[in-house]
């Protein structure tokens, strides 16, 4: 029985076989021999298309090396092959190593010119493409086709002559592992700055120039597409040529990772105009970077697509005002906070600076403007929404014209109010050292609640003792005055009612009855004519309780010895002439008008008026308004009938005292 060797199909010839044509067949073998050993042959691969149907060459309908399985010579035979193509190919040209049980060596020369970018697609068996190997064009490779049957055949690379980023050499192994690598590179220098090093070494005949490549690493593998997997690189490592300048030599080094089908750069170690730098992101696609801590995950990172840097969180998300740069968020296990520490043997300390310039290009310089703001601290809070609401801001600005080393600057405290939404400036303090309160609100020092206003003009802040709060005074004396009052030719002088259409604007503004700063309050009348001649000059409290709506009190809840009476008798009931010269003139003291337990003594000093008959004593007789159970908060003066004309009343307080 005929017998054939299972790479090359050599026919083996039996003892007492081939009488007469013995040495045809042996000639014949050694031809296969001679082929298989160090044949080369050029092939047109169009040539081995034998069905006349042009469309030679898919997976389907490739082109078939032929190898007989009957020891006839065949194109098969030769060790090595050199194709070319006499017209034009389709991509990814197919070639069907014939014997499916042959185990085969090729070298292949893929020289096909038809066309460009044709690789040449090498299988035996039935086709896979992850059985298969290409030889790309104007490429050269040698083979090796296992012969493994139809269905289990396949086509690998022994060594390959390829372009940069792409395999140099491949080694199958079916048990390597980590423990056991498809290569080692082992150094046995016993010296300790010795060790293995791989050279991927560019042409030493060609001079660099800049951007050349020098070689990388792929790291490869197929997808899971439908029908034909493809193969994909999905890490990489490059290096190139920055500056092939002689002794200003710079190089960079890319690592690429597989991202939505393509490799893109995450990481680039090399320089930037003659600058050494490490740059993460080097494409500046959405790629983010994140250091995890030895409890925190998210320590340190950013998120491209926002461009923003993370400190303590992944998700980025607005705080205050504007969609900031950088974005520092904690837990009740990692509190959110910024440390500066200088560390100095000098007076130096930690310097935080927010610098502003009017120049659009970061870099670029343009001096600011009078009102431009220098820098803002912000204090938002969570509304149950975001946290971009603003609670309060400390703001600079420019105040005044800038120059060369000169910028005039004011500071802003801003607070937003209950009913607002955004904040408002209430004390300034401008480039010249002047402090503007610039609406009348309350300063408090250890109370939320203080109870003075801000100062009008000449007055001065002072202290009230140690666990009060500063109050706004037009004196340092003792007394203090609050408001005076010219009168002309009006019904009342009021004293203590904030809207009253008498007190000039802005009527707001004005709490005269302050009984957390004052004891007692002087009210002092001065030439006060009535425009009825003889008519008396009386006052009247306005007053206030728990539950007690306030009003002017015109019953007889005042005393003048012991007598019930409807108002203070400011002269004792008694006629007050009414020409220019006239009037009455005296001062009044007011007590206890915050106590909801005590009478509200209205006392007298020496004093007089003029009336028609002449000049009079006012008198001493001390008044009270005797209802303990409500406050004063308002004196109104008028006369017993008709407008008061002319004159003048000052109101004072008289500053509580304290133990020190």
């Amino acid at each position: 029985m005929v017998a054939y060797t299972p790479a090359n199909n050599i026919k083996k010839i039996a003892t007492g076989d081939e009488s007469g044509t013995w040495g045809d067949s042996t000639n014949n073998n050694f031809d296969i021999l001679d082929r298989a050993s160090n044949g080369f042959y050029t092939l047109d691969i169009q040539t081995l298309d034998t069905s006349g149907s042009g469309t030679a060459g898919s997976s389907a309908n490739p082109y078939v090396l032929p190898l007989s399985p009957t020891a006839l010579l065949s194109i098969g035979h030769y060790k090595a092959l050199r194709l070319i193509s006499s017209g034009t190919l389709i991509a990814d040209t197919h070639l069907k190593l014939e014997g499916d049980n042959n185990a085969r060596v090729y070298m292949m020369q893929n020289d096909t010119t038809a066309n460009t970018g044709i690789n040449i697609v090498v299988f035996q068996g039935t086709f896979s493409a992850s059985r298969a190997a290409e030889v790309a064009k104007e490429q050269f490779a040698i083979l090796l086709a296992d012969g493994s049957g139809a269905s289990t055949s396949s086509v690998r690379h022994v060594t390959e002559d390829i372009s940069p980023l792409t395999k140099a050499l491949t080694i199958i192994d079916g048990t390597a592992d980590a423990s056991t690598p498809q290569l080692t590179v082992e150094s046995t220098n016993t010296t300790g700055l010795s060790g293995p090093f791989i050279n991927l070494e560019r042409n030493p005949s060609e001079v660099g120039t800049a951007n050349d490549f020098l070689g990388g690493v792929l790291f490869t593998g197929y997808n899971a597409a439908t029908g034909t997997p493809e193969k994909i690189v999905y890490g990489a490592v490059q290096s190139r040529i920055k500056s092939p300048t002689d002794g200003s030599e710079n190089g960079e080094l890319n690592f690429y990772v597989a991202s939505g089908g393509s490799p893109v750069a995450f990481l680039e170690l090399g320089h930037e105009s003659a600058q050494a730098e490490v740059v993460v992101n080097t494409a500046g696609g959405d790629v983010d970077f994140r250091v995890q801590g030895d409890t925190l995950p998210n320590l340190f990172g950013t998120e491209a697509s926002t461009d923003k840097v993370l400190a303590g969180t992944n998700a980025a998300r607005v705080s205050g005002p504007a969609n900031h740069l950088v974005q520092v968020e904690g837990d009740s296990n990692h509190p959110a906070g910024i440390s500066v520490t200088q560390s100095q043997t000098t007076t130096a300390g930690p310097l935080l600076t927010l610098a502003k310039s009017n120049n659009g290009t970061i870099g670029s310089s343009t001096i600011v403007a009078d009102g431009d703001t220098l820098g803002t601290i912000s204090f938002a809070g969570d509304d149950g929404v975001d946290l971009a609401n603003v609670g309060a801001e400390i703001k600079t600005v420019v105040d005044g014209t800038p120059d060369v080393n000169d910028i005039p600057a004011a500071m802003e405290f801003r607070t937003t109010a209950a009913t607002e939404s955004t904040p408002t400036t209430h004390l300034k303090i401008f480039n010249d050292g002047a402090v503007r309160f610039t609406s009348d609100k309350s300063i408090g020092v250890g109370t939320s609640s203080p109870s003075s206003t801000g100062g009008a003009a000449f007055s001065i802040l002072t202290s009230r003792g140690p666990d009060a709060s500063p109050q706004w005074s037009r004196s340092p004396s003792a007394m203090e005055f609050i408001h005076s009052v010219t009168i002309s030719d009006q019904p009342y002088v009021f004293f203590g009612l904030p809207n009253d259409e008498y007190l000039p604007a802005p009527r707001d503004s004005i709490r005269m009855f302050n009984f957390n700063a004052f004891d007692s309050y002087v009210f002092e009348l001065v030439s006060v004519v009535p425009v009825t001649d003889g008519a008396a000059i009386n006052a009247e409290a306005y007053v206030s309780g728990i539950g007690v709506t306030p009003f002017f009190d015109t019953g007889a809840n005042y005393k003048l010895n012991n007598t019930a009476q409807t108002s203070f008798k400011l002269n004792g009931g008694g006629g007050i002439g009414s020409d220019a010269y006239q009037g009455l003139t005296q001062s009044y003291t007011l007590h206890n008008a915050g106590s909801l337990s005590h009478s509200k003594p209205f006392i007298p000093s020496n004093g007089g008026y003029h009336s028609t008959s002449g000049h009079a004593t006012a008198g001493t007789l001390a008044m009270s308004y005797a209802n303990g159970e409500v406050v004063v908060s308002g004196i109104r003066f008028g006369a017993a009938s008709g407008n008061l004309s002319t004159g003048r009343i000052r109101m004072y307080g008289i500053r509580k005292s304290f133990d020190y």
